[in-house]
């Protein structure tokens, strides 16, 4: 599966994958042990995507390390419907208690009409 490494960002992100690419994943740096977590912005889903998964990873750390960050990755499958086409998908980085998010990054994924993957996809640290 083709994953998009978000960067620590508040800025859009921009990724390009290749017509012959139907399930992407999008990976956010992160630590649930702050009570802040990653989640899919309240925006509807654009026509042709389609949310499959929803997990975190703990980072690699020694045992009994207390506050260690990790890797949110939200799993995806693409329709025909996007082939040609750029779509956003926003994320938010916040805790349920709290009503606002303290961060939003948008991921602006362009879904080439050509299988070219030298200039398909470009991952992001």
């Amino acid at each position: 599966m083709l994953e998009i490494t978000v960067p620590d960002t508040t800025k859009p992100v921009d990724a390009t994958v290749p017509k012959a690419t139907k399930e992407f994943a999008v990976v956010l740096k992160g630590n649930e042990t702050t009570g802040y977590v990653w989640e899919l912005g309240p925006n509807p889903l654009p026509t042709g995507i389609k949310a499959t998964g929803d997990k975190y990873k703990v980072d690699l750390h020694p045992e009994k390390l207390p506050g260690v960050g990790g890797k949110h990755t939200f799993s995806f499958k693409s329709g025909n419907e996007v082939i040609g086409k750029r779509v956003s998908l926003w994320f938010h980085y916040k805790r349920s208690w709290e009503p606002e998010p303290v961060k939003k990054v948008e991921v602006r994924v362009t879904f080439s009409a050509t299988d070219d993957t030298k200039r398909g996809f470009r991952e992001f640290f």
